[in-house]
């Protein structure tokens, strides 16, 4: 089971660092303008955070 919960972690740190990247459009093409505050309120925290994130899931995963 803790194998699974790290897996969880390492594709939401993936997820993340997509979304802090603008790899993933999370608005659609019609909400240019809302995408482009979000990034600039969150794109930080989402690189940031995807990499702790899934940090936290390799090394939770490496000590299973």
């Amino acid at each position: 089971m803790d194998g699974f919960f790290a897996l969880m972690n390492i594709l939401a740190g993936f997820f993340m660092l997509l979304v802090g990247f603008k790899a993933i459009d999370l608005f659609g093409p019609k909400n240019e303008e809302k995408a482009e505050l979000f990034h600039k309120k969150w794109g930080a925290f989402f690189k940031v955070g995807g990499i702790i994130v899934a940090l936290l899931g390799l090394f939770r995963f490496y000590y299973i």
